[in-house]
């Protein structure tokens, strides 16, 4: 699966200087550098290669958000093949193929109507239909757990505590961004240790532009 230092090389990552790691604007990203090292390797075990190449990660979704923006980029530069997927029975039956990353983010975009009750338990019924069919076709899911529940509904909607449970027992992997969150993650779900892999937020130096002096964007809001 990924080299996980594409989720904290990101465009504000420079190297050190000949023969050294790359440091990062992260606080104390160096400090990560030897566990991203034994998640990478264990990884690997966990989802053998087909070949002498990476498997190609299909992301759900790949852009359009600045995370994945960035993810995905560094992923890019890593020399891995990042596929936009589309949530559609056809697409995945046509797309998906044996040893494929799924990678999912937020598994709500893929279901949930919270303006209609009717809407949203045909939508779960074609979540789990076009799940089984990705799956079917030899597609291999990793979560990014970026919230424990969504913002829209939260624990209190059921079909969010059936798909993340779901999901939680059918991933190959989980991504937690913090050791709290892989703490809560595996209370809440059950789920074993060994299945979630610690993986740092990365920032937003150098993506968002930044074109206004320190002392004019204190003025403009009304700083001393």
């Amino acid at each position: 699966f990924f080299d996980q230092r594409a989720f904290v090389l990101w465009p504000q990552c420079k190297p050190a200087g000949s023969g050294s790691r790359t440091r990062c604007a992260y606080p104390r990203i160096d400090l990560q550098f030897a566990r991203i090292d034994r998640a990478r390797e264990r990884f690997r075990r966990l989802m053998p290669q087909r070949s002498d190449t990476l498997p190609r990660v299909i992301a759900f979704p790949k852009g359009d958000i600045a995370y994945n923006d960035c993810l995905y980029a560094a992923a890019a530069r890593e020399g891995m093949n990042v596929a936009d997927g589309t949530w559609a029975g056809r697409w995945l039956f046509d797309n998906v193929r044996r040893g494929d990353i799924v990678h999912i983010h937020w598994p709500s975009f893929l279901y949930y109507d919270p303006k209609s009750s009717r809407k949203k338990l045909r939508n779960l019924a074609r979540f789990f239909l076009r799940y089984a069919v990705m799956r079917l076709r030899g597609g291999r899911v990793v979560w990014t757990a970026h919230n424990l529940y969504p913002h829209d509904g939260g624990r209190g909607e059921w079909v969010h505590r059936l798909v993340r449970r779901f999901i939680s027992g059918d991933a190959k992997a989980i991504i937690a961004h913090s050791p709290s969150a892989r703490k809560v993650l595996m209370s809440e779900f059950n789920i074993p240790s060994r299945k979630i892999f610690e993986v740092l937020h990365g920032n937003w130096i150098g993506y968002h532009p930044h074109t206004i002096a320190r002392s004019e964007a204190r003025q403009a809001l009304g700083i001393p």
